[in-house]
């Protein structure tokens, strides 16, 4: 299976090219003009037959409200993952009460090794 093509909602087609060519380094590969808008997408250079971002225009009643709802959703506030409001042990040193045969136990116990994506 292979994605070929993803859309980007963007507001401005020109912004959004400038952006992901002159700041990100993409560049242009597909650019057919339909209408007001313009089919335009954009590929890595290391990878111009991999996939291509579509700079969609948000023009249509159902982006705009996609797009709103995205954005309300980030703007509201949120607890930090990084930071909580007591300290916190698990995962760290064994606490106090544990046995000195139970930190042995956890000392000895084997690391989880994680698979990345790419390896699979």
């Amino acid at each position: 299976m292979r994605i070929h093509v993803t859309s980007v909602f963007v507001d401005d087609q020109d912004k959004a090219l400038a952006f992901y060519t002159e700041k990100l380094g993409f560049v242009k590969k597909t650019e057919v003009p339909l209408g007001d808008y313009r089919w335009l997408t954009v590929v890595s250079p290391q990878a111009p037959d991999g996939t291509e971002l579509l700079l969609e225009p948000d023009a249509h009643p159902a982006a705009k409200q996609y797009m709103n709802a995205l954005l309300a959703t980030a703007s509201r506030p949120r607890p930090s993952p990084w930071t909580t409001s007591a300290p916190s042990t698990s995962g760290c040193a064994p606490s106090a009460s544990a046995s000195p045969r139970s930190r042995r136990r956890r000392a000895r116990s084997p690391r989880r090794s994680w698979t990345t994506p790419a390896a699979i």
